[in-house]
């Protein structure tokens, strides 16, 4: 009887260990076939939104980087041109639509010691450019100078539209 017994608990714990076995098993292949797929969908569409930010991040930064090198280059023409004023840069950089797309109703550069180099406006009515008249040079330069708003030799004074 005692081996009887024995071989009970042996059974027991043998169908106990198979049912455990079997439900780990269960729970595998139900998670590989229910649950498998939509992690992997979630991690690329992570994978996809972290690829997609350092993508924008790096045209941000490009972007960045050319408008500070445009920024510089025509800050060096406008140097140049106050140093030597020549038509050519009028003609190639201060045309109407600098004027729109800057939202700017004038533009004056002066020198250092508040002398008007150039200075005009857009006329909305002639559609087209119109100097300042020579008080109102003038007195931009004066503002500036009497302010001490002139850091640098040059200055280039863009007048915001009202």
């Amino acid at each position: 009887m005692k081996n009887t017994r024995v071989s009970l608990k042996y059974r027991i714990v043998a169908i106990l260990c198979a049912v455990l076995v079997c439900t780990i098993l269960v729970s595998i292949v139900s998670a590989y076939q229910f649950f498998w797929p939509s992690f992997q969908e979630i991690e690329q569409t992570l994978a996809r939104q972290n690829a997609q930010r350092v993508e924008n991040t790096i045209v941000h930064d490009l972007d960045t980087l050319n408008a500070l090198a445009t920024d510089w280059a025509i800050w060096d023409d406008s140097y140049n041109f106050i140093a030597d004023p020549s038509d050519a840069y009028v003609q190639s950089n201060l045309l109407p639509p600098a004027f729109w797309q800057n939202d700017l109703s004038g533009i004056a550069y002066l020198a250092a010691p508040g002398q008007t180099v150039w200075a005009s406006s857009y006329n909305n009515d002639l559609a087209q450019l119109a100097h300042f008249p020579p008080e109102v040079a003038r007195f931009v330069a004066h503002n500036l100078t009497a302010n001490r708003r002139m850091p640098t030799p040059v200055f280039v004074c863009f007048i915001p539209r009202i």
